[in-house]
């Protein structure tokens, strides 16, 4: 009995080892299959060692105000008659301003005293008309066109307003940057001390009468 049981369980430990082996058995191994899961490991998401996150998108682009508020005068801050009373005081300071640095360049031509007369007086005449020429485009551009720019189109006094003070603001910048200070005053020459020559006979040009015996 124990020679049948014993021979019963080799058997079976033959015939159960001999399918482990062959699937086990040394052997070309197919290279399609490798290539297809190196392929699907490559295409998985974050497959890969050298795979890269996609790029997010850029944000986009905030568009800039054509004319910025002024630092006095804040808009949604106050009430709508407060604001637009703050942009006409800021456009008459603006303008001041901008008068300022216009009256500080003819001081600079006139304190010249390397040129000529007729020369400093024409240098100051092209400068006011050049001034004028400016003031004519500044108010046909902030008048006219400044306006359309506006978010509520045609007829806003806040984009006429914005369009007058960053103009003054550019010319009196630009009039100072160009010209600078008045030079101070030359120093007077010094004074020349007279030595002391003595008496001399003088010599009357008037005429007097002779003296009397």
């Amino acid at each position: 009995m124990i020679r049948h049981a014993f021979a019963r369980r080799m058997f079976a430990r033959r015939e159960c080892a001999g399918p482990i082996r062959a699937g086990f058995a040394s052997g070309p191994v197919p290279a399609v299959p490798l290539l297809l899961a190196f392929a699907l490991l490559l295409g998985a998401p974050g497959g890969g060692a050298h795979a890269q996150p996609p790029a997010p998108n850029p944000p986009p682009k905030a568009v800039a105000e054509p004319w910025p508020s002024t630092a006095r005068c804040r808009s949604g801050e106050v009430l709508a008659r407060d604001y637009n009373r703050c942009l006409y005081e800021a456009i008459s300071v603006s303008e001041k301003v901008m008068g300022a640095a216009l009256a500080n360049a003819v001081a600079v031509i006139e304190a010249r005293a390397d040129l000529l007369p007729s020369q400093r007086n024409r240098w100051r005449v092209l400068l006011d008309e050049a001034q004028i020429r400016f003031g004519m485009y500044r108010n046909f551009d902030c008048q006219s066109v400044a306006p359309f720019e506006g978010p509520r189109g045609i007829g806003n006094f806040e984009q006429r307003a914005l369009c007058l003070i960053a103009n003054n603001e550019r010319r009196a910048e630009d009039l100072r940057r160009r010209y600078g200070e008045v030079p101070p005053p030359a120093a007077p020459a010094p004074l020349v001390a007279v030595e002391n020559i003595g008496t001399r006979p003088a010599t009357w040009l008037t005429a007097v009468a002779p003296p009397l015996d």
